[in-house]
């Protein structure tokens, strides 16, 4: 059996000292996994000119590529560099993610474990405890979610799959619409908890995020409708059933971050409603 082999994309848009801090815990993970054929391929949306000359005030262990990306998003931009990429197993994770030291011996290990399995998802986990309610971060303790700050696929059943679909009007659910894909293909999803990288908390962006995220949820679940045959009450259920949770979470921190819980559920209640019609079109 021939040895592993790892290209780990990142993609990035003017974050080069979070970059920089990705790179150098990823360096360790490298040196302690000491793996022979590695290489890292960086997606720079914003001027990797800049990018490059920060990285090379340092060292790292491993080569790496800093790509000038397309400007076209960051599912774009990790197609981008995977197109580049020359080993057979790709990971991808964030430019504000920290890796866990055992992240490419977890991935290797499973790789080696189960030759049947393409797809693995690691785990995230936040870098401290949450104190507002309008904090988030990308959490997947348990599987199942297939966050794209953290999965390791092989290079050719990714592109068989279709890589990561550039036509969501909003930076959102595109790795849900690659999960919904792979299970749809039958094909399986392993998860490995050992591999893990830990996702800042960031404040959510606001109303403007809000009704463009309802744009990409929109278009999801036009593509998937013959595969999920969503209930067209089903946000209006996720409003209702999650509303005593969010007012509980908003008083558990003491009111900070009341007005993006107001938006939140006005977002979630407009989503419902657009949902339903969408969901009602197809009935016609």
């Amino acid at each position: 059996m021939s040895p592993v082999s790892f290209s780990v994309i990142i993609p990035t848009y003017n974050r080069a000292q979070s970059l920089l801090s990705c790179l150098l815990s990823l360096n360790n993970a490298y040196k302690l996994a000491a793996i022979s054929h590695f290489e890292c391929v960086i997606s720079d949306d914003g001027i990797a000119a800049i990018t490059r000359s920060i990285l090379s005030n340092h060292q790292f262990s491993f080569n790496y590529a800093v790509l000038q990306g397309p400007s076209k998003g960051p599912a774009a931009n990790r197609n981008f560099a995977a197109a580049t990429a020359k080993n057979d197993f790709l990971i991808f994770i964030d430019d504000d993610c920290m890796v866990d030291s055992q992240l490419l011996i977890a991935y290797r290990n499973a790789i080696t474990h189960f030759p049947q399995v393409n797809f693995f998802e690691g785990k995230i986990m936040a870098n401290r405890i949450k104190s507002r309610y309008n904090e988030e971060s990308p959490e997947n303790l348990n599987g199942s979610n297939f966050w794209s700050c953290n999965i390791c696929v092989n290079k050719e059943f990714f592109f068989n799959i279709g890589q990561f679909d550039e036509h969501y009007p909003y930076p959102f659910m595109e790795d849900v619409d690659i999960f919904v894909r792979i299970q749809s293909a039958a094909l399986p999803i392993k998860f490995i908890p050992q591999a893990l990288v830990i996702h800042p908390y960031r404040i959510k962006l606001g109303w403007s995020a809000y009704l463009k995220a309802t744009q990409s949820i929109l278009f999801f679940h036009k593509k998937h409708y013959n595969n999920l045959k969503p209930s067209k009450w089903m946000y209006f259920k996720i409003f209702l059933l999650g509303l005593p949770q969010r007012t509980l979470l908003l008083f558990k921190y003491y009111g900070k971050g009341s007005f993006d819980y107001l938006q939140e559920n006005i977002f979630f209640l407009l989503m419902a409603i657009k949902f339903y019609k969408l969901i009602a079109s197809f009935h016609k």
